[in-house]
């Protein structure tokens, strides 16, 4: 998985997540950092299709140990 963030002139803050395996990213903006990732997570966790789910999991289990 990965992420990038963003802040524009006007104060608005864009964040784009990719979740391992998947095709597209999925972007959102907001007033905060943190809604602007919250936004974007929740939307690429919302297109993913169940496998690809499951494999970040995965992934994300065996990289902490």
């Amino acid at each position: 998985a990965g992420f990038c963030v963003s802040r524009g002139g006007d104060g608005n803050h864009m964040a784009s997540v990719v979740l391992s395996g998947a095709s597209e990213e999925a972007t959102a903006t907001g007033p905060t950092l943190a809604l602007a990732c919250l936004g974007a997570l929740a939307l690429a966790v919302a297109d993913a299709p169940m496998a690809v789910l499951a494999r970040a999991q995965m992934q994300d289990v065996v990289s902490l140990h």
